[in-house]
């Protein structure tokens, strides 16, 4: 009778953990667009207007280089969530590597990619003056006593609520880090309200860390640093991947071949077969699976032509 009670118990509990994981979203960047939509009724027209801009720059040859300064918020429950600044500083370093081909796998892009891959040019680096012109290392920690956030919780972006008010998104790039409890991150794209402009970012997926594989690359906040530069994922703006209805999506970037999306590293998937009804891919291709908008991974580049429109996106605004 015992051994039958720990079995139920031991049952019992790996469904509630399987639960746990299979609940939380790989991303809840289009999941938190569609809520600021139902509080924003401009949102959408403001999203066009961003879209109409960039159409007149994608194309454009950028040489110059982009700095920007980020600014970390850290708010924690208890210690496990109070994040390092040895931690941050790694977190940093990953998307300065992204950003710029810097990656120590770019050299394993595959072979019909590799002409693709882009170093945007784009450089994060932590801010130096706080709003009020105060001298600061670009964190800030701020302890609350709320024990979970999630993609629909504004309570993060304000002191008075728990959570820490956002800086001049003009001037800066806020990243939360929390526990979130229902994404490892998301993101808020051009045209969301400046009281909410900001990327969050679950704090046992931040950094390179003691963090768990298969999140240990820091990839998470390149993805979701994508996202607030007006990347969508590759199988366009459907909430998850794996519906082929994607294939007649688009992510508004010519050199990246539709795709449904993939949860995996299979380098050998084309999962679309009208790659050419962008005008850019002459025959059927594969799947560019490393793609950091991916879920695959084994993401490791972004395309020129999502170089062009993050840079696009920084210049229109």
């Amino acid at each position: 009778m015992l051994k039958m009670l720990k079995i139920q118990l031991t049952l019992f509990f790996v469904m509630i953990t399987s639960s746990l994981v299979f609940s939380q979203e790989r991303c809840g960047t289009m999941n938190r667009l569609n809520y600021e939509m139902t509080i924003d009724n401009q949102l959408n027209h403001k999203r066009q207007k961003i879209e109409n801009k960039i159409k007149k720059w994608k194309n454009f040859n950028f040489q110059n280089s982009y700095d920007i300064p980020v600014v970390f918020h850290i708010i924690y429950e208890d210690n496990n969530e109070n994040i390092s600044l040895d931690q941050i500083q790694s977190q940093l370093n990953v998307l300065n590597e992204d950003f710029n081909r810097n990656n120590s796998d770019a050299n394993q892009t595959p072979s019909e990619f590799i002409d693709f891959a882009a170093d945007c040019n784009i450089n994060f680096c932590l801010a130096q003056r706080t709003p009020n012109n105060d001298s600061t290392n670009g964190v800030t920690f701020t302890q609350t006593n709320i024990e979970s956030f999630s993609i629909y919780d504004n309570r993060i972006f304000y002191d008075s609520l728990g959570g820490k008010d956002i800086w001049d998104p003009n001037k800066y790039l806020n990243i939360y880090v929390c526990d979130l409890s229902n994404a490892l991150g998301f993101a808020s794209f051009p045209g969301t309200s400046q009281s909410r402009d900001a990327v969050v970012i679950n704090y046992n997926n931040f950094g390179t860390i003691n963090i768990l594989a298969p999140y240990n690359k820091g990839r998470t906040a390149t993805h979701e640093v994508g996202h607030w530069l007006n990347l969508e994922h590759l199988w366009g703006p459907n909430n998850n991947p794996g519906n082929a209805s994607s294939c007649s999506s688009d992510d508004y970037v010519d050199d990246t071949p539709r795709c449904i999306g993939m949860t995996s590293c299979n380098l050998t998937s084309n999962s679309c077969s009208n790659d050419a009804i962008d005008g850019y891919w002459t025959t059927d291709v594969v799947d560019n699976v490393e793609n950091y908008m991916e879920y695959s991974n084994c993401e490791k580049m972004f395309t020129n032509g999502q170089k062009n429109r993050m840079r696009a996106a920084l210049q229109s605004s």
